[in-house]
């Protein structure tokens, strides 16, 4: 008897997503029709408009509808889709954020991480005075991190740091780029002048040349990693300064005992 009623319950269910489709094909048919004779629309806007904002009414709706049936049936590209078309034709811009928030996590759900960072570029293009953006490009950064895409992640949050104007992440860059093998020897300079030069009062450059004098040092570059470590003494951070002191102090002793030997 209860596997009747749950039965019974989820055939009703069923029942009620076919007639609520089924209405909707209505709904649009009917609006398809009435769009088919613009004189209707031309009366109606000389008595106010009430027709025309009737139908945009429902068609709006019938956009949440769609969206919400995809999202039921987990066809979340079709959701994703919607939501793109949805902010693309709202006007307030509180829905418009919404929508191309909701379009990037249905993309997400579909595994497309591609579509998620097309549709981010779209919404900062759209509103680029907004943080939603922001927020989800560091988020797919932060997948791509997650999932080993170490490369991908860098490049978006470089991509935020100029943006956004984001030295957090722009040195969360470069710490990737640091713990990473490159192909490119400089790649970790190069990185580390351009944080320097987008951001050169920052704070954080303490840390992202510590990371440079440590790499040089590493790679027998000692009159350089001497040269960066005292850079990085001249920023005056409290908790980096101890060991760029110390890496100077070491490194200059020892070239000055290599001398000394030379010499002897």
């Amino acid at each position: 008897m209860l596997f009747r009623s749950q039965l019974t319950a989820s055939e009703k269910q069923e029942k009620g997503g076919k007639e609520s489709r089924k209405n909707a094909e209505e709904i649009q048919s009917a609006i398809a029709d009435v769009r088919r004779y613009p004189e209707v629309f031309a009366f109606d806007q000389s008595r106010g408009g009430k027709l025309q904002a009737a139908i945009a009414e429902q068609e709006s709706r019938l956009q949440v509808f769609g969206i919400a049936s995809r999202e039921k049936d987990r066809d979340y590209v079709g959701a994703a889709r919607l939501y793109e078309k949805y902010a693309e034709e709202a006007r307030d811009k509180t829905a418009v954020s919404k929508a191309f928030e909701n379009a990037v996590a249905s993309w997400l759900k579909a595994d497309d991480l591609e579509n998620a960072d097309r549709v981010i570029q779209i919404w900062q293009k759209r509103l680029p005075d907004g943080k939603g953006a922001e927020q989800a490009l560091r988020n797919l950064a932060t997948l791509h991190f997650i999932r080993g895409r170490f490369d991908r992640s860098g490049l978006l949050l470089e991509r935020l740091a100029g943006t956004a104007r984001d030295a957090q992440a722009l040195e969360l860059a470069v710490r990737i780029i640091a713990a990473v093998p490159h192909d490119a020897p400089d790649a970790l300079a190069s990185a580390v002048g351009r944080f320097l030069q987008a951001f050169p009062q920052s704070p954080l450059r303490s840390r992202v040349l510590l990371l440079l004098a440590r790499e040089q040092e590493a790679r027998g570059m000692a009159a350089t990693a001497i040269q960066t470590f005292k850079q990085c003494v001249a920023v005056g951070s409290v908790e980096d300064e101890p060991e760029c002191a110390m890496g100077a102090a070491r490194l200059s002793l020892r070239s000055e005992e290599h001398t000394a030997e030379l010499q002897s």
